[in-house]
């Protein structure tokens, strides 16, 4: 799998778009998925190697809330990857309860909904 960015990279661009209670922490030489942020209604996951980023995992367990917007658009202009794609995607899996996939700037995010209040979005570099 190609490396998105640095986790310290991303955390950078990322935490100066949120609020406090979704900024990513300082995390230590870890390897593997781990669970970065766990802030309901707010899960995100990272697989990291080495201190770089593999694929962001964000998952939301509430449709249209104003936590998942601003999430997602942390990481979107945090790293300058802002594409129609994205929320086109996003609709799309929340209102037609299927998989569908954004592709922009050299990132693919794979948008889940399967059921209302249960949406995953994996972000990874294509």
């Amino acid at each position: 799998m190609t490396t998105i960015a640095s986790y310290e990279e991303i955390k950078k661009s990322y935490n100066q778009l949120v609020s406090e209670k979704y900024q990513l922490p300082v995390i230590l030489k870890n390897d593997g998925q781990i669970l970065v942020l766990d802030s309901d209604p707010i899960k995100i996951t990272m697989d990291l190697q080495n201190g770089q980023v593999q694929s962001i995992q964000i998952h939301s367990s509430k449709d249209g809330d104003h936590a998942w917007d601003e999430v997602f658009e942390g990481f979107e202009q945090g790293m300058g990857w802002s594409s129609m794609n994205f929320y086109n995607a996003y609709r799309s899996a929340v209102t037609e309860h299927q998989t569908t996939v954004g592709k922009a700037h050299g990132i693919q995010a794979i948008h889940e909904s399967p059921t209302a209040n249960d949406l995953t979005v994996t972000i990874s570099r294509i």
